[in-house]
């Protein structure tokens, strides 16, 4: 079941192995029953909401989360053969989207299928997955962002473009037709729409690293603040540079250690 995190406090406060922290929540948009969760060391690293949830934990109130939706099509049964594999556009350059690209699926949750997409518009609900989708605090957010101001004044073809190709369908599939031109617009069927999370900073440049908040609340929680792509959130060399970091914040013991220091691989 999925809980919205209400709150994150010390309540046992001595230093070392006595302290307790204690994380409440509840199903999101309801008031109750409360959930409640006590452990002696947290990781956060909550996706859209991870700027949130991290200033719960003592975290600072900048980098801000912004959204993205990404909208996918598919490729009609009949057609679904069009391609045996990832077919990529060069990047665009503007830090965010990877632009619009075919995907054969194989897989359980997408089915034997080729997807095309996704876009990269601007979500303005932290889940906006419908290009009408918004809070006010979400569009405020946005709108007193300097760092995405920078960003869409310097990238302000693209930010536009992606936003119309969202709302129409023939503009999307042309970035598709760029990649495999014998495609037509009633060989593709809606399908689903994806959110990602983008950090920006005050530069107006989009963060292309984690961002991780060490020994917060007392030394008790580490926090991951960046997801650049969410390729990353699948990566096992990622999963295991945070577990080093917590074991060394942890007092978890050494942990392990890298063969050379420039390898991706452990002892």
């Amino acid at each position: 079941m999925q809980y919205e995190v209400r709150s994150i406090k010390l309540i046992q406060k001595e230093k070392g192995k006595n302290q307790v922290v204690e994380i409440q929540g509840c199903e999101p948009l309801q008031a109750g029953p409360t959930k409640v969760v006590h452990a002696k060391n947290v990781i956060t690293c909550a996706g859209l909401q991870a700027d949130r949830v991290a200033q719960l934990a003592d975290g600072a109130p900048k980098p801000q989360v912004l959204t993205f939706r990404g909208t996918y099509y598919q490729m009609k049964p009949e057609f679904r053969d069009i391609c045996t594999m990832n077919i990529y556009p060069v990047p665009s350059g503007g830090g965010i989207p990877v632009g619009v690209h075919f995907t054969p699926t194989v897989n359980q949750r997408r089915g034997r299928q080729c997807i095309v997409g996704p876009g990269a518009c601007m979500a303005f609900h932290r889940e906006g997955y419908s290009f009408f989708d918004m809070t006010f605090q979400d569009v405020w957010n946005m709108a007193t962002h300097i760092g995405l101001w920078k960003f869409a004044f310097g990238n302000f073809d693209l930010a536009i473009t992606e936003m119309y190709r969202d709302l129409n369908k023939k503009a999307f599939l042309d970035q598709a037709r760029r990649l495999i031109p014998t495609v037509t617009d009633d060989m593709v069927e809606s399908s689903f729409s994806g959110v990602m999370a983008q950090v920006f900073l005050d530069d107006g440049s989009a963060a292309k690293d984690f961002i991780l908040e060490r020994q917060k609340l007392n030394g008790t929680t580490l926090n991951v603040r960046s997801a650049p792509t969410p390729a990353c959130t699948a990566s096992l060399a990622i999963a295991q540079e945070v577990v080093q970091m917590a074991a060394e914040d942890f007092g978890w013991g050494e942990g392990k250690k890298r063969k050379k220091e420039d390898s991706p691989f452990y002892d």
